[in-house]
């Protein structure tokens, strides 16, 4: 019986070997199957990131496009004929100006574009001497003298009478 115990331990050698060969083989695959989870998860991480990153990107690059059009918007700059938004105080003055007193207005500044600027009309009324009186006060300086018609319906005496005024006043 000693074959039969030698069998014995050879197949104990052999099974031992087996299973040692059988474990390493399966760490071995073990081992494969840990790497090739960690790069996919690697891989959809890098994946999911990128992602990630191009819709921030897209996301911060649509807010500043709105940021800058909406700054154009506020400054006007769109083309002629666009809706703009004013301030009440804008509107109101558009308002004025296109009303009959604003369009008065504008026709005085106008007419007198030249005595108003620098309030050079001042020195008119100095030179031909003109006074005001207001409430039984007489006033000689502080006023100008405007024009109120536009040329074509100005009336002047005759050369004999007239005053004459620097050329530049009677222009529209």
């Amino acid at each position: 019986m000693r074959w039969v115990g030698r069998i014995n331990k050879t197949l104990a050698t052999y099974e031992r070997v087996a299973v040692e060969k059988q474990d390493g083989q399966i760490a071995e695959a073990v081992n494969f199957l840990v790497r090739l989870i960690e790069l996919r998860i690697v891989t959809i991480s890098v994946r999911s990131l990128v992602i990630a990153a191009g819709i921030l990107l897209t996301t911060l690059g649509v807010g500043a496009l709105m940021g800058w059009m909406g700054l154009l918007w506020l400054q006007g700059k769109f083309a002629p004929g666009e809706a703009v938004h004013l301030t009440q105080e804008q509107a109101e003055a558009l308002l004025w100006a296109t009303r009959a007193e604003g369009k008065c207005d504008r026709n005085l500044m106008k007419w007198n574009s030249d005595g108003l600027t620098n309030l050079e009309c001042k020195k008119d009324v100095k030179r031909l001497g003109v006074t005001l009186e207001v409430a039984g006060r007489q006033a000689t300086s502080g006023f100008c003298t405007i024009w109120v018609e536009p040329v074509e319906k100005r009336k002047f005496r005759g050369l004999n009478n007239c005053v004459t005024l620097p050329s530049t006043r009677n222009k529209d």
